[in-house]
């Protein structure tokens, strides 16, 4: 209980409950296909360094880890729970090639503060289904939070650097994920998710009302766009996905 008195209100919403359940996600069809586009658009090379902000339970490392064959010079994995960054730490050991000692670093933030890294430390940037959510930063609300956001972000990019990451999209109806996702829901192999694909769901609806008070920032393709060009990205590419109702981005810094 005294543990529980000193969670933030978003650590409180965010996890542990959801945090324990989400794993669950993973299991979905609608959610590979979405870490499938996310795949389809990264481009880590050997060397670099990346860093993929409120990493959930895990996904995308996975993919980023796959995908550069383990040779990032380092990966970074960013977010606000305990029970998230002990999920994502479950998993290193089963990554291939094995990770070097602080090859993948976690961090525990609050992406209501500033990025605690340096200028230009990047040279990729992903943030899947998290950026939107952020109700402040650096006491900015709404839009103009996550303009800074966006901000930051670029801060911490190389030149000529990617960025990728997610949103759901304006009007979201989080219940097509749900219907799309009945074999998850169904598998008798994993009789668990007959209660955790409803409690998804139940948390997924409480973000989407949160989305139609404007709490949470899921804007029209077009005010993202410009966003994104006003924050000193260019070459963005957009693809749909998550049942239809997610937008997955990929731009490069100025």
């Amino acid at each position: 209980m005294l543990e529980q008195q000193k969670l933030s209100k978003d650590e409180k919403f965010w996890g542990p409950k959801y945090g324990s359940i989400y794993p669950a996600l993973e299991d979905t069809e609608p959610y590979k296909k979405l870490l499938f586009q996310i795949e389809e658009f990264i481009e880590p090379k050997q060397g670099e360094k990346w860093i993929d902000l409120g990493t959930g339970s895990g996904g995308v490392i996975d993919i980023i880890w796959n995908k550069s064959k383990g040779e990032l010079s380092q990966l970074v994995a960013l977010d606000l729970t305990d029970v998230m960054l002990n999920h994502l730490r479950k998993r290193l050991p089963l990554l291939e090639p094995k990770p070097r000692e602080d090859q993948i670093k976690l961090v525990k933030h609050n992406l209501s503060k500033s990025l605690p890294f340096k200028n230009e430390e990047f040279d990729g940037v992903t943030a899947s289904l998290v950026l939107p959510y952020i109700e402040n930063h650096e006491g900015n609300q709404g839009k103009e939070a996550l303009k800074v956001l966006f901000n930051e972000v670029h801060r911490i990019l190389k030149q000529g650097a990617q960025f990728v990451w997610t949103t759901p999209k304006y009007r979201v109806n989080f219940a097509r994920v749900f219907a799309a996702s009945w074999k998850a829901m169904l598998n008798p192999k994993k009789i668990k998710n007959l209660y955790y694909g409803p409690a998804i769901l139940r948390y997924a609806l409480k973000i989407q009302k949160k989305g139609k008070k404007g709490d949470y920032q899921f804007l029209p393709e077009d005010e993202f766009l410009e966003m994104l060009k006003n924050a000193g990205f260019e070459n963005t590419k957009v693809a749909y996905s998550f049942a239809k109702q997610a937008i997955v981005f990929s731009s490069i810094k100025k």
